[in-house]
């Protein structure tokens, strides 16, 4: 049984020993509502598009130690990435939020890929 940690964002802050997290900066996107059709509940970008990805939508809701998302690659090729995220260093008695932390991002990958595991299903079905 998979446990669920959900670690408020003001309990684990950086030191500033380690080099910051630095986002990507902000893209132009449609201002039509429509969500995407090819990967419904993995890619977050709406209106006509054929970049499917939801890596601002991750990057914008956690703070955990590494980004985790959806993206298409090469030729649309779908695919789950683990990246760094916020730069993170900490002290033994700090581990266990971290730890928390890494866990809910692995949560995170792990129903990401049930998700696309299941849309690959349908389309072939």
């Amino acid at each position: 049984m998979t446990q669920h940690v959900s670690i408020p964002r003001d309990v684990f802050q950086p030191t500033g020993r380690a080099l910051p997290y630095i986002p990507e900066q902000p893209r132009e996107h449609s201002t039509e509502t429509a969500g995407c059709t090819a990967f419904p509940g993995l890619c977050t970008q709406v209106g006509p598009h054929t970049a499917h990805s939801n890596h601002d939508f991750i990057a914008k809701r956690t703070d955990w130690p590494v980004s985790v998302g959806f993206e298409t690659a090469f030729e649309g090729t779908p695919l789950l990435y683990a990246d760094t995220g916020h730069a993170a260093d900490f002290e033994a008695h700090e581990a266990a939020t971290v730890v928390a932390q890494l866990r809910a991002a692995a949560d995170a990958v792990e129903a990401m890929a049930a998700k696309l595991t299941a849309i690959k299903a349908g389309a072939k079905a």
